[in-house]
């Protein structure tokens, strides 16, 4: 009787643990928003992308100018999306065409503000 009821309990423990299936969100490159693009301007220097964007998922070896920024998201179960971006640069390393799945901004930048000059504020330490 002892033998049954372990034999039952160990065949419907392992019967109900592959019911619960939690599939996890894989998320796969650079995750690049709308924010970091709309501060992306053609003409900027390698040096500023990569303050913006970080480094790119792909350096071609035969296309130096030519980055790539790939990011890939697969939801549990779902099916996966796939974002690129491609930057293309010219010889003196300035931005000169971006290309791939996104739109950038056309409306136009507005400068950070500038620190007030009041004399009356005192250095928090």
């Amino acid at each position: 009787m002892r033998k049954l009821f372990l034999t039952f309990v160990i065949t419907a423990s392992s019967l109900f643990s592959g019911c619960a299936i939690y599939k996890l969100d894989v998320q796969q490159g650079n995750v690049i928003t709308q924010e970091m693009l709309d501060q992306v301007e053609l003409g900027m220097t390698e040096q500023k992308i990569l303050f913006l964007l970080g480094s790119p998922m792909l350096i071609d070896p035969f296309h130096p100018h030519r980055w790539d920024y790939i990011y890939r998201l697969q939801p549990g179960g779902k099916q996966p999306s796939q974002r690129r971006i491609t930057l293309v640069f010219s010889q003196d390393k300035k931005l000169q065409q971006v290309a791939g799945n996104v739109t950038l901004s056309t409306r136009p930048r507005t400068p950070p503000k500038q620190p007030s000059k009041d004399t009356n504020q005192r250095p928090i330490l």
